[in-house]
């Protein structure tokens, strides 16, 4: 885009998709199915789009969505953006998201489970619509009761990944493990993840520990701790986690610990030995095209969330090299590469 509209509040407007790593094709299983209608001549549509937290995942997904708008031909005399970061804080997403509301918006785009959930709570009774992105589960999340053909006035795209494959990676990766460490904050998405890892790792014979914390604060010692107990670290679609990745990676390598991280692909990039995702590139891409087809004029009931198909795995190789890790040639030949 030329120049978008954008008062990016708190965020800086990085460049974080996967630089360095080689990546396989992914195709959503929702797919949308016509071209929009050209732009006309007419005011410029005006969005909200807010951010949760700033970690190279949602970074990702925000910078994917801008330059997909680009792509569309959505430049600043057709669209105006005003882009908002929450600092991980709820009560200021809340804040945010009433604000695009009374500021009438003509549609919120929402990155993150926390910034949807915001999102939909506030645009409520309105006709305002709300795109979510990097949602891991909308049916249990944000009670979408049909995504083929959602009702109201959201729809959006997931980032749903099953932690097991990212826990049946480890096993593959280092069969010799026998505690499993668990390392997740109090947000609702983190904690079923970690509820649904405990369970599938103990029915493997694995014991597990696991390390809440609330607050970055408490990050590092959580992570310390665990580190002393379990023989490997697992992570699941958290953003504390993702926000505070370098200090979790440089304590997994001092403890030569591997860190497996379920959900985020851009934590394999950050450290993580590997893990099991969708490309948050392709989210962001998912989701500027469901923003395009709104505002071309088609019913969000016309407008299915999208899901990915078969996750990626991703293997940060100087992780690999750190901890000493030989990966199952098979493994090695479907990977994506970063490191």
């Amino acid at each position: 885009m030329k120049k978008i509209t954008a008062l990016c509040l708190g965020l800086c407007l990085l460049l974080a998709a996967l630089t360095g790593c080689s990546k396989q094709e992914e195709e959503p299983s929702s797919q949308i199915e016509s071209t929009p209608a050209p732009v006309t001549e007419q005011e410029p549509f005006e969005i909200g789009l807010v951010q949760y937290v700033q970690h190279a995942a949602l970074d990702t997904v925000r910078e994917n969505f801008m330059s997909r708008l680009e792509e569309w031909g959505y430049d600043d005399t057709k669209v105006e953006i005003t882009c908002e970061d929450a600092q991980g804080d709820e009560a200021k997403l809340a804040e945010i998201c009433q604000g695009f509301v009374e500021e009438e918006v003509d549609l919120i785009a929402a990155i993150s489970t926390p910034a949807a959930k915001a999102a939909m709570k506030a645009a409520q009774g309105t006709d305002v619509t709300v795109i979510f992105a990097a949602v891991s589960d909308p049916q249990e999340d944000l009670g979408i009761t049909n995504p083929e053909t959602p009702s109201g006035n959201v729809t959006g795209v997931s980032s749903q990944t099953d932690v097991t494959k990212t826990v049946d990676l480890a096993k593959q990766a280092t069969p010799a493990i026998q505690t499993l460490g668990l390392l997740h904050s109090g947000e609702d998405t983190a904690s079923a993840a970690a509820a649904q890892a405990k369970t599938y790792a103990e029915s493997l014979g694995l014991t597990v520990v696991e390390k809440p914390f609330s607050t970055g604060e408490e990050l590092p010692q959580a992570m310390a701790d665990l580190c002393a107990q379990a023989d490997a670290i697992l992570t699941a679609n958290d953003s504390l986690v993702a926000a505070s990745a370098e200090a979790v990676a440089q304590a997994a390598r001092e403890a030569g610990k591997p860190w497996y991280a379920s959900g985020d692909g851009q934590l394999v990039q950050q450290g993580a030995l590997a893990g099991v995702s969708v490309d948050y590139a392709q989210v962001g891409s998912s989701c500027a095209d469901l923003v395009v087809e709104r505002l071309a004029g088609r019913p969000v009931k016309e407008l299915p969330v999208v899901f990915f198909g078969e996750p990626q795995t991703w293997i940060n190789q100087a992780a690999q090299t750190a901890v000493g890790v030989e990966f199952p040639q098979e493994l090695l030949d479907t990977a994506n590469y970063c490191g």
